[in-house]
């Protein structure tokens, strides 16, 4: 009796050519998708247009490479020395653009993998925990109405819209307070809030603009970076506050505003990935981009230098890099650390 070990079936499809690494990956993910997005951009895998993509890309080094290798071997007609090395100055460029290209897509696949995080920040008493627990549909957060009841950050994950979304309830912005454990709990939200995809800033609209100041001024840092954040107001059924007001006006205890709410944030989920919507996307985990960087490195590196020899190089690291992406060189080394997240057999 043999036992087969994590990811068995899968490496072995992989060794005899049956499937590339990204495809690899792409079960790996089918397996662990919580969402409709994250199902799709697995299955999005085994259509062959990424595979398409990362091969091209391969041929077009490969083809680069040739040609000045034959520069540097058969380089007595200057002529066509000039311009072979010409042609291939252009296309060199032509493939730095088209990776760029695809670096350059907001993140979105790794998003789709990983999770959008949405930070909900606001005074102390604002209905934060409230909130959360609406959107979770159980008593995920203590609700309480003493001030600094939330001292760290609390997560759920989420489905919504079809899309992986991890919400997070942070601590009060308390300026009146002395304690140290809040304060730490107050830079902590600070620095979630500042580094979500979607930031929400909650007041309470009975009391409004009481305490406000440390919110103030963390939606005044994301308006410097050009960052949107979604204002609201809870407590709306027992306040005056003007409908005016800029934001949406909700009641967590009566579900005023709720429906609501709830469209904002779909339409902004929707709206990180509208503008690479019909873009492939190559990029899904962090080592595809650092190795595509990489690619985008050492191809500006082959256009700067004047060395032919040099140029040939790059291009080599270039394509080395490529290939540690589709696991056709030298992937032992990050075999183990894929395959190892596999459960047995598979």
């Amino acid at each position: 009796m043999m036992f087969t070990g994590s990811g068995e079936f899968t490496r072995r499809a992989f060794t005899n050519n049956k499937m590339d690494l990204i495809q690899a990956e792409g079960i790996i993910d089918l397996i662990h998708a919580e969402t409709e997005q994250q199902h799709k951009q697995a299955l999005s895998y085994f259509d062959g247009k990424t595979h398409q993509i990362y091969q091209t890309w391969t041929k077009q080094l490969t083809q680069y490479v040739a040609h000045l290798e034959a520069i540097i071997d058969f380089s007595e007609d200057e002529n066509l020395t000039s311009d072979i090395q010409s042609a291939t100055v252009k296309q060199i460029e032509v493939l730095k653009n088209n990776i760029f290209s695809h670096l350059n897509d907001n993140r979105k696949g790794e998003l789709i993998r990983s999770g959008i995080q949405l930070a909900i920040v606001g005074p102390p008493n604002a209905g934060k925990s409230s909130l959360l627990n609406f959107l979770a549909n159980r008593d995920a957060a203590i609700v309480s109405p003493f001030v600094g009841t939330t001292r760290d950050i609390i997560e759920i994950s989420l489905d919504i819209a079809g899309y992986p979304v991890i919400i997070s309830d942070t601590a009060g912005l308390n300026e009146e307070s002395d304690d140290p454990i809040e304060q730490e709990g107050i830079l902590r939200a600070r620095k979630r809030f500042l580094e979500a995809h979607i930031k929400i800033a909650m007041f309470d609209a009975n009391t409004y603009p009481n305490n406000t100041k440390l919110t103030d001024e963390i939606i005044k840092l994301a308006d410097e970076h050009n960052e949107k954040v979604i204002k609201i107001y809870n407590k709306s059924d027992i306040s005056q506050l003007d409908s005016n007001t800029s934001g949406l006006l909700i009641s967590c205890k009566t579900g005023i505003g709720l429906p609501e709410f709830m469209n904002v944030i779909e339409q902004e989920i929707k709206e990180l990935f509208l503008s690479n919507a019909n873009k492939v996307t190559v990029v899904t985990r962090e080592r595809h981009r650092q190795h595509l960087q990489d690619v985008v490195v050492n191809l500006d590196l082959a256009l700067k230098t004047t060395s032919i020899e040099l140029c040939t190089e790059r291009l080599r690291t270039s394509l080395h890099s490529i290939g540690k992406i589709t696991g056709r060189v030298d992937t032992e080394q990050i075999l183990e650390v894929i395959f190892r997240d596999f459960c047995t057999g598979k």
